[in-house]
């Protein structure tokens, strides 16, 4: 998707909003990504004037994904960072990753040194690591729980150079 037509799908979301004065996109703050954009909108008031008392409070970025056009709007609370880093690593820019280890793939060939990294980063019995390979490479999705959200993320690093695929799933919310 080229910038133009990614801009064209946020100027269009941006005319279904309920605002007083027009939103207009920033331009200069887009952020170029490998996988997208993300572009800000402010009032067309304080783009043109520079006045905060006509600033939009409580917009965050839009991301436009190049191969879909999909669009994510983040939120305000956090900074653009906190919300593209919760993208690359769950697909959703509101999800936090967390501890769990979805498993999606394994190659059984390589399963004796998948075996061997699991064992030296999980507690679990040998048995059951082999089960859990068996059924990632069935098409089944076991979970494994590490210790952090960090740790997770490492596991699954380590896991694809041993022909293992899964994904970090999110924290659910308590």
């Amino acid at each position: 998707m080229t910038y133009e037509e990614a801009r064209a799908a946020v100027t269009s979301y941006l005319g279904t909003l309920r605002v007083s004065d027009g939103a207009v996109i920033l331009d200069e703050a887009t952020i170029e990504l490998p996988y997208g954009r993300v572009f800000f909108y402010q009032s067309e008031t304080f783009a043109r004037t520079g006045d905060p008392l006509r600033a939009y409070a409580g917009n965050g970025g839009i991301l436009v994904l190049n191969e879909s056009g999909q669009l994510h709007a983040f939120g305000s609370a956090k900074p653009t960072e906190w919300y593209l880093a919760n993208f690359e690593a769950s697909g959703d820019p509101s999800l936090v990753p967390g501890a769990v280890v979805e498993l999606a793939s394994a190659d059984l060939d390589r399963s004796a040194d998948a075996v061997r990294l699991l064992r030296s980063r999980l507690d679990l019995p040998l048995g059951e690591l082999r089960s859990v390979l068996v059924a990632a490479a069935s098409g089944s999705s076991p979970t494994l729980r590490t210790r952090s959200p960090a740790e997770a993320r490492q596991l699954l690093d380590e896991l694809a150079v041993v022909g293992v695929t899964g994904r970090q799933l999110p924290e659910l919310a308590v």
